[in-house]
């Protein structure tokens, strides 16, 4: 379980972020923690059997010296891996700790091992803060995710996604037999024979909850993509020839058994 980590450390938990980081179908979880303790990735090895990666993939070191809470796993530059970012900070009982405020991190994995680029991620993450919730939005409705990060005795931080990016494919949901805003649903893009696995969740993060959107970062792919859609409700749903680069908003009442669009 999460109480512990691959050398049988305990570890008190804070934020969550899910996603499937290596691209195989399953769902990974990222767990963040307490100071001199590293935050954790948890791989997905199917059956309900998790596997604790942190140290082989890069994640170890980098995260002990700090304390994390809220977390988002997302293809922010979408260019088809996805990153971490980490809001960091001390908790309230060692205020005049040196080290009470912290600098966010931000991770990417690029099919192999995971790394750090928090120093050329912009100003905002050369900055020490005490971290706290984070979500993840597209406020300014340009297809890529972007950041709401709240702080302890600070104004919020709204981070605008300024990469560079490639394609990608926004999934919105409208449910009737399910949820209206469909979450819990798995959704799987098909582009140029490689597959994306993601599911909408009602929070995560740290005390958080993102904007019900999935955001599918998809590289150099020209497309079109197919879209595969579990509901609650079970119903399926595919959608066949997805143009890219748009936001589409799947309606349950399409949705019936093996039903292709």
């Amino acid at each position: 379980g999460c109480a512990i980590d691959r050398q049988g450390a305990y570890q008190a938990s804070m934020g969550l972020a899910v996603g499937d980081y290596d691209g195989d179908g399953w769902l990974d979880i990222y767990s963040t923690h307490f100071y001199e303790e590293s935050n954790t990735l948890y791989r997905n090895l199917g059956a309900g059997v998790f596997e604790d990666v942190t140290g082989i993939l890069g994640l170890h070191d980098p995260t002990m010296l700090r304390l994390g809470f809220g977390t988002v796993m997302q293809d922010f530059n979408q260019n088809g891996w996805p990153e971490l970012f980490v809001a960091n900070g001390h908790i309230e009982n060692y205020p005049n700790n040196p080290l009470h405020a912290m600098q966010p991190q931000l991770f990417e994995y690029g099919g192999v091992k995971w790394k750090e680029c928090t120093a050329s991620s912009g100003e905002f993450f050369r900055q020490k803060r005490i971290g706290r919730g984070v979500a993840a939005c597209d406020f300014d409705n340009d297809g890529g995710p972007d950041l709401c990060v709240v702080h302890q005795n600070a104004s919020a931080s709204l981070l605008e996604n300024a990469s560079e990016r490639g394609s990608f494919l926004v999934i919105a949901f409208r449910g009737h037999d399910s949820n209206r805003r469909g979450i819990g649903c798995q959704v799987t893009v098909t582009v140029n024979g490689r597959q994306y696995t993601q599911q909408l969740f009602a929070g995560g993060s740290y005390a958080s909850s993102h904007q019900p959107y999935l955001f599918f970062g998809l590289g150099d792919c020209s497309g079109p993509g197919r879209v595969e859609v579990v509901w609650p409700s079970k119903k399926r749903q595919t959608l066949e020839s997805v143009g890219l680069n748009q936001k589409i908003i799947l309606d349950e009442r399409d949705a019936r058994p093996n039903e292709t669009l």
